[in-house]
């Protein structure tokens, strides 16, 4: 249904309606933008053509600030239950005055009714967000400081800078003093692209002043991967790694309890965050998405990831086009690909060298740790978790005795055990300006000691356990 609307005064306004009841405003645009994308993602593509609404219209713009501008607005339902105030959502996206109401089209009655955000591994809040964004231009950062640790701008040639830098009229020392500055650039390159880094070498080189603003950009694209990882998840056809730890998640020893749909993407798409176009990773491999790598190394050198690249075609892509930056993948077709291909890989790989008992419920936090190491870094000589590592032997000869010498302790460096090799490798990577990869570590060691201390994750469906005799897990 499409409308002209006017500023009128609203009956059972939703903020002061809502708030009354302990909901913030962020807690209501927050839901209100996750009810748009859900609702959205259910609607035929018959359905959104009449609503004029392409993916890329929707991309293009930040919902949270339409609803600040007011170009989203909640409507009183008439017909709302008593002391329930619901409301209809019309959004006017081309921003012209003329409203389209946001229909549920799995129930075409029903209407809005805001409600808190649930507490999840990836936080829908700005204040996740933010941190996201530092997180991000940490790892840029580190990155930065290990390619130019002992110069300055006006040292380097500009040949040799990232995007082509040629002003160097204002010297700023790249050291380790520098990462909360290089944090906050790198922020806002890595959410407005080519565009935003113009808006930074002004301000860095004295023609504008430099703020950050796209922390509602962030919480969208979250809310948006969010959706598209529940729509995977209720797809009951598919072979997803991951499907039985859906769930409530004990994360940490405070008990605070928090709701994954699926913990083996949230750890790894969280480490990994979400890149649209082509990018190398730390080993010099094409990789896209959360972490996807569009070639593998091999004995025999680099080859391409045949399996990932076939998915990638029959999802309609040019390979040749995304490797060279003219095409990107949508944050959908990457959340399908990272459960159907990479954590699926990882998670087979994780049974074939550790055994099927790796799937049981008791074992969920190792298991969390395990996938995520192997998705990170494969089972071949150099990985953290394969079979030819120390960290395996020390694993097993744990699991088989349940002797704590074995086991070890984060931060004290120890070959012979599981805790002492990890901090042992995340030290390696924290000396050469890697700290994302130590703080990885850090997380799957933490994990893994849940998993010592005989915890697990809280499940919403059947599991399977180490009683059970007719549980198979995927082929490996």
């Amino acid at each position: 249904m499409v409308m002209t609307k006017q500023l009128q005064i609203s009956r059972y306004p939703v903020y002061t309606t809502y708030g009354k009841q302990g909901l913030t405003k962020e807690d209501i645009d927050t839901d209100t933008v996750y009810t748009i994308q859900k609702r959205l993602s259910a609607m035929s593509d018959a359905e959104r053509l009449a609503l004029n609404i392409t993916d890329e219209k929707l991309s293009s713009v930040n919902l949270l600030q339409m609803l600040e501008n007011g170009h989203i607005q909640l409507d009183y339902n008439k017909r709302s239950k008593p002391g329930q105030p619901s409301y209809h959502i019309n959004m006017d996206l081309e921003m012209d005055g003329i409203f389209s109401s946001i229909p549920n089209p799995l129930s075409p009655d029903a209407s809005f009714i805001p409600e808190r955000p649930l507490q999840r591994y990836k936080q829908l809040t700005l204040g996740a967000s933010n941190e996201q964004e530092v997180q991000r231009g940490t790892k840029f950062g580190s990155n930065l400081l290990q390619k130019y640790q002992s110069k300055s701008l006006e040292a380097i040639d500009s040949v040799n800078m990232p995007f082509g830098i040629s002003d160097k009229s204002k010297s700023i020392k790249l050291s380790r003093q520098s990462t909360d500055l290089i944090a906050n650039i790198a922020s806002r390159i890595a959410v407005g692209g080519e565009a935003a880094f113009k808006e930074v070498t002004e301000w860095m080189f004295g023609t504008s002043d430099f703020t950050v603003t796209d922390r509602q950009r962030i919480l969208q694209e979250r809310i948006k991967e969010q959706v598209a990882l529940e729509n995977a998840m209720e797809d009951k056809t598919r072979n997803i790694a991951g499907q039985y730890l859906k769930g409530n998640l004990v994360m940490n020893d405070n008990g605070d309890v928090i709701r994954s749909e699926n913990p083996l993407f949230d750890v790894i798409a969280k480490n990994e965050s979400f890149k649209a176009k082509v990018y190398l990773d730390s080993s010099g491999i094409q990789t896209i998405g959360h972490g996807l790598a569009l070639d593998v190394k091999t004995n025999d050198g680099i080859v391409p990831h045949v399996e990932l690249l076939n998915a990638l075609r029959d999802k309609g892509y040019d390979i040749d086009k995304l490797r060279s930056g003219e095409e990107s993948i949508s944050i959908k077709d990457s959340v399908d690909l990272t459960l159907d291909v990479g954590i699926k890989t990882a998670n087979d790989r994780v049974v074939k060298n550790y055994g099927k008992e790796i799937m049981y419920k008791e074992n969920s936090f190792l298991r969390i740790a395990l996938v995520d190491m192997t998705y990170q870094t494969g089972d071949g000589k150099r990985s953290f978790a394969g079979p030819k590592s120390k960290f395996y032997k020390y694993l097993n000869l744990y699991r088989q005795t349940k002797d704590t010498k074995y086991l070890g302790e984060w931060g004290i460096p120890n070959p012979e055990t599981v805790l002492g090799q990890m901090f042992i490798d995340a030290e390696a990577y924290k000396r050469k300006n890697e700290g994302g990869i130590y703080t990885r570590l850090e997380k799957n060691a933490e994990f893994i000691k849940l998993w010592a201390d005989g915890r697990s994750i809280q499940v919403d469906v059947e599991f399977p356990t180490g009683e059970s005799n007719d549980f198979i897990p995927p082929a490996p």
